[in-house]
């Protein structure tokens, strides 16, 4: 009877079950992170060449020795225009990475928002220029906004309180959230 034939009574260890929400809040969560952090990077990039196209006054339109522009978009103020959206389109990432770190649904759906117009975007840009690296850019695009609302979905169907202990690692026991990409 009892612990190592002592008079102590076995120790019992509680684990607790996580439902299936649980688990992809808890898997897309570091998922979401490297996400943010790619779409960060090339926000960025398209935004610095956006100012610097501003600075320099080139709205985009090159033209060729014909003094022909082969641009998609020749006016000179939508140009200008589409690069200041792109400037404020970094608050997207920025927002999902701290959201998927904090649990926080609100700031999610920002970055859900951002990867809604990305892949509109995307699948314009696939759509009106022939190139095979537009279309993959597209469908990976669809493939990670799916993650992104699969993950703010499953936020909006638990509670604030636990929400508050999934972020406490001893709150869920024995399981090692991985990242997950399907």
């Amino acid at each position: 009877f009892g612990v190592a034939g002592g008079d102590m009574p076995y120790a019992i260890a509680m684990m607790p079950e996580l439902t299936q929400d649980e688990v992809t809040v808890l898997n897309y969560r570091t998922s979401l992170k490297c996400f943010t952090c790619v779409d960060s990077f090339s926000t960025i990039m398209n935004a610095m060449s956006a100012v610097r196209a501003l600075i320099d006054g080139n709205n985009g339109s090159s033209a060729s020795d014909s003094g022909q522009s082969h641009a998609l978009i020749q006016d000179p103020t939508i140009i200008t225009l589409l690069q200041l959206f792109h400037v404020l389109l970094i608050a997207g990432p920025i927002c999902g990475y701290i959201g998927a770190t904090r649990l926080n649904r609100n700031l999610v759906m920002v970055y859900l928002v951002f990867c809604f117009i990305k892949t509109f975007f995307e699948g314009l840009l696939a759509i009106l220029t022939p190139y095979l690296w537009s279309i993959l850019v597209a469908i990976i695009q669809i493939w990670v906004t799916r993650i992104v609302y699969s993950f703010w979905s499953a936020l909006g169907r638990l509670t604030p309180d636990r929400l508050q202990q999934l972020l406490d690692p001893t709150a869920i026991g024995g399981f090692a959230p991985r990242a997950v990409y399907w």
